[in-house]
């Protein structure tokens, strides 16, 4: 869990408030946040990582609102499933024995 939430959110976290006062000094600047569909619609046995996604959703649509009249922009982009693997040299699509059902959060 903590791991997970140091890279996703705290990692990227602490760039940005690296970047942002350069940004503000040269009047404007852009991020780019690469998250995931899970932040939005949780997947099962996904809880830890659909949280930290879904807390930079929060800090980044904030962010956005804190600092559009200084010229920075805030994209969030948030791609769907993507197969890839999993550390043991099979896809995440072998994996998974039944389609995987997720739930509105809404």
């Amino acid at each position: 869990m903590q791991t997970t939430f140091d890279i996703n959110v705290f990692g990227t976290i602490t760039l940005t408030k690296l970047v942002t006062p350069h940004m503000l000094k040269q009047g404007g600047g852009h991020f780019v946040v690469i998250s995931s569909a899970a932040g939005k619609v949780p997947s099962p046995g996904q809880a830890i990582y659909s949280a930290s996604k879904h807390a930079l959703h929060g800090y980044f649509h904030s962010l956005r609102s804190e600092f559009c009249q200084e010229g920075i922009k805030v994209t969030v982009v948030i791609p769907g499933p993507i197969e890839t693997l999993n550390g043991t040299g099979t896809s995440t699509s072998e994996d998974k024995k039944s389609h995987e059902k997720r739930v509105s959060s809404e």
